[in-house]
């Protein structure tokens, strides 16, 4: 006999990689379903008049978020390096009182002010890499970075605070679950903590742009043209802990701030799975809202982003919690093989306050509890376990 009872929602026809075709459709049919929010939820502003707010076709690039370095930098950053291996140190004591940057650091101040309260990036560039040891390399990333945010966040259970971003594939075909380490594109996404660090060791033969877009620009388009959406980003979502503690954490997607700073946390891949690792069965699915409104973050993002070509010796730092970024896919060569340092960092001095909901969720306290002494730093790409928080599957899911 069949039933007339309520059936189980399942999860929608949406994958990590965006399908336009898909997202046209869904969209389509969800105005003609009709019904949808035509005003923002109480306490929503409709527009935010920010620096913030930008897009690529309004962002002059040599003004506005590249810094050539300077012979004189390049020097100080080279005899900070020397005084802090004279020192004979743990890399986990890499800070300004150890790395001193004299002339320097009130430069690199107002770039991290830049990132909480202006663009939201930068790109620093021409520092020369080809002479530097792994080690070298990790104390000259970590020493310049320690002065755009004072704390590092773990990237696995076991007290990494730096990870190599390359195409592991090759060697561990079977064990990504996280398409960072792959050579493949990547959604529109954010990443765990608040400021994303990130050090350019070498670039693919072909491919690999970084693409990063205003989460406040993307805001007030919506709020204008689909605000129904913008309810729906600010709505609880189920992001999947594929097998982690927690199975799933609830939270909205996108909080506005009492000073109306716009902050989107999440990862595409904790919303459908990605490859191998599909989402959860046994957790509540998305709606066909939260499709299309996950849709609509990546490939509006796409109209408004700037694409950068990394190039060797480049720093980026963004604000994580106010840029979307993603990446083209890429093809490494015989003599370039794209390599990238990453850390997550807070700048206690310019930092947000962060809304509880986001804060409480006990991957972002675990993000930040490691002592100074526990950090450790990954000389070489590695592959680790698959637990929730670690750099194969489960680091970036919160």
């Amino acid at each position: 006999m069949l039933s007339n009872g309520p059936q189980e929602p399942v999860q929608p026809d949406i994958d990590y990689y965006p399908s336009i075709d898909k997202y046209r459709s869904r969209t389509e049919q969800r105005l003609r379903d009709g019904g949808l929010d035509t005003v923002l939820r109480e306490g929503l502003p409709q527009f935010i008049d920010s620096p913030a707010s930008w897009t690529a076709s309004i962002i002059d690039e040599a003004d506005s978020w590249l810094y050539y370095l300077s012979p004189e930098d390049i020097e100080e950053i080279k005899e900070a390096t020397r005084r802090f291996q004279a020192l004979g140190l743990p890399l986990s004591e890499l800070a300004p009182e150890t790395f001193p940057l004299p002339y320097l650091k009130t430069r690199i101040r107002a770039w991290s002010r830049g990132l909480h309260y202006g663009l939201g990036f930068v790109v620093v560039r021409g520092f020369p890499v080809d002479n530097l040891t792994a080690e070298e390399r990790v104390i000259v990333f970590a020493g310049l970075s320690s002065y755009v945010g004072n704390v590092r966040a773990r990237q696995d259970q076991g007290g990494a605070v730096l990870s190599h971003v390359t195409d592991m594939t090759r060697v561990h075909a079977d064990a990504i679950g996280n398409p960072a380490f792959t050579a493949g594109s990547q959604a529109m996404h954010t990443d765990p903590g608040e400021i994303i660090a990130m050090f350019c060791v070498d670039t693919a033969a072909e491919g690999g742009e970084s693409r990063i877009a205003s989460s406040t620009a993307l805001y007030n388009q919506l709020a204008s043209q689909r605000p129904d959406l913008i309810n729906t980003l600010s709505e609880d979502w189920i992001l999947d802990g594929f097998g982690g503690v927690p199975k799933f954490t609830k939270r909205p997607i996108l909080f506005v701030t009492p000073d109306n700073q716009v902050i989107v946390q999440f990862v595409r891949r904790a919303l459908t799975g990605f490859r191998e690792v599909p989402r959860s069965s046994d957790i509540p699915p998305i709606t066909e809202a939260q499709a299309e409104a996950l849709d609509a973050l990546h490939f509006k993002a796409l109209e408004q982003c700037i694409s950068i070509r990394f190039e060797p010796g480049d720093f980026q730092f963004l604000n994580n919690l106010n840029i979307l970024h993603s990446r083209t896919s890429f093809r490494d060569g015989d003599n370039h093989k794209r390599h990238l340092l990453r850390m997550w960092l807070r700048d206690e001095e310019y930092g947000w306050l962060l809304p509880k909901q986001l804060t409480e969720t006990a991957h972002w306290k675990r993000l930040f509890e490691l002592e100074r002494a526990e950090q450790s730093f990954p000389l070489e790409p590695q592959v680790k376990s698959e637990k929730f928080d670690q750099p194969v599957r489960n680091e970036s899911h919160c």
